[in-house]
C-alpha cells in the first residue's frame, strides 16, 4: 500500500480524483471521504487498499501494516498558509473563522497566536514522527527511515510519472494537474517576509529534499 500525505492547501488537492479514476474507488482509501481517523488509528481492520490517502500525518499511521512507500508533494509554505487563511476567513463553521474575522493574519502571526500552530510548517507537523516536536531534524529523519517518493509541485509532471510506475500503471495514467498547487497570489514583500519567518521549519526541510534530491527532478528514497 503507498501512502499519500496530503498537506492541506498545498500541493495534490486532486490527487483523490486521479488515484480513484485510474485505480477504481474500491482501491482508493481517504480520509475525510471513505475513511476516518478513528479507523486508521485502529489499523483499518478488514479493508486493503492500493493507495490510502488525506490529511494524514506520519504520527496517525503507527498501527498501520504493509505500507511499501509513503508520498509526499511539496509546494510554497507562503502560499499553503496564505490560502488556509482565506479559506478559514470565508467558512463561518470553521472553529477559527471568528479570529479571522478579529484580528489579520500579520497579527496572528506576529502575536503568535495559537492558530498560528495549525496555519504553519505544515509539510514539518505532517512528516514528523509521533512524539517529537515538528523539526526539521525530526520531519527529515523519516525520509532515511521509510521508503519515500517527494515530487514539487511546480514541476508535477515527473512526479505524476513516478507515482503512476510504482503503482505499475502506464506513465501518463495520473494527471499531473491534480499534483499542482493551486495560484494563492502573491503577498507584498513585507508580508512574505512575514510569512517564511513564521514557515521557516517548513522551508528549511523544502531545502533538505533538494539537496538531496540533486539535480533528480523526484526524490525517491
Amino acid at each position: 500500500m503507498i501512502v499519500f500525505l496530503q498537506i492541506p492547501f498545498g500541493a495534490g488537492m486532486g490527487a483523490y480524483e486521479t488515484l480513484r479514476a485510474a485505480l477504481g474507488a474500491e482501491h482508493v482509501g481517504w480520509v475525510g471521504r471513505n475513511v476516518s481517523i478513528d479507523a486508521l488509528r485502529k489499523g483499518l481492520p478488514g479493508r486493503q487498499y492500493k493507495v490510502l490517502g488525506g490529511a494524514i500525518t506520519m504520527a496517525h499511521l503507527e498501527a498501520l501494516e504493509g505500507i511499501s512507500l509513503f508520498t509526499v508533494v511539496t509546494s510554497d509554505p507562503v502560499a499553503r498558509t496564505l490560502g488556509q487563511w482565506v479559506s478559514v476567513e470565508q467558512n463561518s463553521e470553521h472553529p477559527q473563522h471568528v479570529v479571522s474575522q478579529t484580528l489579520f493574519l500579520r497579527e496572528v502571526l506576529e502575536l503568535n497566536h495559537p492558530f498560528t500552530g495549525l496555519l504553519t510548517n505544515a509539510l514539518t507537523r505532517f512528516l514528523t514522527p509521533s512524539r517529537k516536536p515538528p523539526t526539521v531534524g525530526f520531519a527529515t529523519s523519516v525520509l532515511s527511515e521509510y521508503p519515500f517518493l517527494v515530487g514539487d509541485a511546480a514541476n508535477p509532471e515527473p512526479y505524476a510519472e513516478a507515482l503512476a510506475t510504482e503503482l505499475g500503471l502506464a506513465p501518463d495514467a495520473l494527471d499531473a494537474d491534480a499534483f499542482r498547487a493551486r495560484n494563492r497570489g502573491q503577498p507584498n514583500e513585507e508580508m512574505r517576509k512575514l510569512l517564511e519567518k513564521a514557515n521557516l521549519e517548513d522551508i528549511r526541510v523544502i531545502k533538505e529534499i533538494a539537496r538531496r534530491r540533486g539535480d533528480q527532478p523526484v526524490l525517491r528514497t
